[in-house]
């Protein structure tokens, strides 16, 4: 008998090993939070900010920085490249697509957290991890990026043979434990929460939106 695996979602997740510049990103995200809190705090949130994670606005990638160029040019490269090989376009229409995008940087402390959404008026969506703090030091979930998995929503009816499918075709759910630099890419649709962050040093993560247009002749 055949076995076909239908409705996959894509997630993409890279590294940029770079400890010096990630150490020096930190260093300037945290500088802007304590000197330009008021300034550049989202004004508009799309859900409640909860009061341990401070959330800047989304223009970080057109700020006039060094270190937000070079982080913006990684993000923006990647996730051209991870939306290509997903995709049927022909090389000849790819080339025609502009990337819009919106940034932000959170910085998250003890008991920090972000409730469950996701983000209806992009197509990919992605987090940056400038500092993952000390959260290994405490539990595997702590300041995990977690995904809920859209099967779990077909459960109108569970017994033993459906109730416990091997991967993947399990209807639970997955985590993200950060390391420092790395990037991960996902659908806008897909629902995530930031967990429950119990280290004692900031964490510090950038995530953006993405939606893409097709450039007039």
């Amino acid at each position: 008998m055949e076995l076909q695996s239908l409705f996959s979602v894509p997630l993409f997740k890279s590294r940029l090993d770079d400890p010096g510049f990630n150490a020096a990103l930190a260093v300037f995200l945290l500088a802007l939070e304590h000197t330009r809190a008021d300034e550049i705090r989202n004004p508009v949130p799309n859900m409640r900010i909860q009061e341990h994670v401070f959330e800047s606005d989304f223009r970080l990638f057109g700020m006039q920085n060094a270190l937000i160029a070079r982080l913006a040019q990684y993000c923006t490269r990647s996730l051209w490249r991870a939306v290509y090989s997903v995709n049927q376009i022909s090389e000849q229409d790819f080339a025609k697509l502009d990337m819009k995008i919106d940034a932000w940087f959170h910085i998250t402390r003890r008991t920090g957290y972000h409730a469950l959404h996701n983000h209806p008026m992009a197509s990919w969506s992605g987090v940056y991890c400038v500092d993952p703090g000390d959260s290994g030091l405490h539990n595997s979930d702590s300041g995990a990026l977690a995904f809920v998995n859209p099967m779990a929503f077909a459960n109108m009816f569970l017994d033993s043979t459906n109730s416990q499918l091997k991967e993947p075709y399990a209807m639970s759910g997955a985590a993200i434990r950060f390391a420092q630099g790395d990037l991960v890419i996902f659908p806008s649709w897909l629902w995530h929460q930031a967990m429950t962050y119990l280290g004692q040093t900031p964490r510090v993560t950038v995530a953006f939106n993405a939606w893409f247009q097709t450039r007039r002749a």
